[in-house]
């Protein structure tokens, strides 16, 4: 019995329904719905034949099962197609009209050599080396489908859009015209606050490669926390808290952050900064500093902290997300309290990790002890507070 299912689709879609070609790298910025638009792509294929393999991969398993993985069974279950029993969680796999759609990472070599595929889509194709790709291409008879973000100028994807047979899909946020007005605000938030951010997931266009990790930021005084109207002191921010990171040898760090959410601004001020503090001489330094607030905490020393909270401070573990906490940190303007001569230090010294000339995304992990302290504070806050970044496609429809 035949039916009917109505897709709202992005030009992305159109443009690969369209083409032939045994290529399609998707190249674009944060938002500009490349991975989605690949997703429906997967699902209309799967709805039009059978027998097929379709393969869905990426580097790693987690970063493949937090991404497409459960973006692709959220968008089953949207067109209420998903069915229990035709996915095989043990092996990852999901049987659609016949088709077996495998999700693998690709740094599972011995698995993925033995594989053949119809279709392959590569999500964040940049993560991996040329060689591995050719060992997917080798195997799949008809088409392959690559996402990414345009962070290395010099990745041999990006040399894939020359080719006759590729079909190059540049897109950026504004090919997204219904996204919320959050999102596009937090997107253009980088043309002030990073250039580099800005290349990448605004312009989807690679980064200039400036080396240091935080490039945009300026020193404040004291008095520029607070704006006053006729006599009466106003707060410039919303929020204020701690990070803290823990040390011996390297510096213990404990920095005070303000947080403007709305204006997105963040003040950050270095309280300690020292080596071969025990814990008792940590919890008496700030007893004499009457710390009062919301401390986030290095979670790598459970029992450290719980001495602290014993002490009578509110502290607790933070996230630590590396790369998610520096975005979050790139997206603010940042502003360092002009006698934080630590933090200032590490901001001049912080720089991404390089490999063949290009930088990665990855921090060198030096000069980061008030800097952790800073990322742990401001992206465990905001997490926890964040608003609702939800969104829907609602453009052309597409009838099948």
């Amino acid at each position: 019995m035949a039916h009917k299912l109505t897709i709202k689709g992005s030009a992305i879609l159109d443009k690969m329904l369209a083409s032939e070609s045994r290529f399609v790298l998707n190249v674009g910025g944060s938002r500009s719905s490349k991975t989605y638009s690949v997703l429906q792509y997967i699902l209309i294929y799967c709805l039009k034949n059978r027998g097929k393999v379709v393969t869905i991969a990426r580097k790693t398993f987690p970063s493949l099962r937090l991404g497409a993985y459960r973006e692709f069974i959220e968008i089953l279950k949207k067109y209420k197609i998903y069915k229990s029993e035709w996915h095989n969680k043990t092996n990852n796999i999901y049987t659609l009209n016949e088709n077996t759609i495998q999700f693998i990472s690709i740094d599972q070599s011995i698995k993925l050599r033995g594989l053949k595929h119809n279709l392959v889509f590569i999500d964040e194709v940049n993560e991996i080396d040329k060689d591995e790709a050719d060992q997917i291409f080798l195997r799949t008879s008809e088409r392959i489908i690559m996402a990414q973000n345009p962070s290395n100028a010099l990745h041999w994807s990006l040399l894939m859009k020359d080719r006759p047979d590729c079909l190059y899909i540049h897109s950026t946020y504004k090919d997204n015209p219904f996204l919320d007005k959050e999102i596009v605000k937090q997107i253009e938030s980088y043309k002030k606050t990073d250039e580099d951010m800005w290349q990448v997931y605004g312009l989807g266009l690679p980064a200039k490669n400036n080396e240091l990790v935080y490039n945009t930021w300026q020193t404040f005084e004291d008095y520029e926390l607070w704006t006053e109207i006729d006599g009466e002191k106003f707060a410039n921010y919303e929020f204020e808290f701690f990070g803290l990171d823990f040390g011996y040898n390297h510096p213990t760090a404990l920095v005070k952050i303000w947080l403007n959410i709305d204006r997105g601004k963040i003040w950050a001020k270095e309280v300690i900064y020292e080596s071969y503090l025990t814990t008792s001489d940590l919890i008496k330094k700030m007893k004499d500093l009457k710390i009062e607030g919301q401390i986030f905490c290095d979670s790598a020393e459970p029992k450290t902290i719980e001495e602290i909270r014993r002490a009578g401070f509110d502290c607790g573990p933070s996230n630590k997300e590396v790369k998610a906490g520096i975005d979050c940190i790139k997206s603010h303007h940042l502003y360092i309290h002009h006698e934080s001569r630590g933090l200032l230090e590490e901001l001049r010294k912080y720089k991404w990790k390089m490999s063949g000339g290009q930088k990665t995304d990855e921090p060198v992990r030096l000069f980061d002890d008030a800097l952790s302290a800073l990322r742990y504070g401001v992206w465990t806050f905001i997490n926890r507070t964040k608003r609702s970044l939800d969104y829907d496609f609602d453009i052309d429809w597409i009838d099948l």
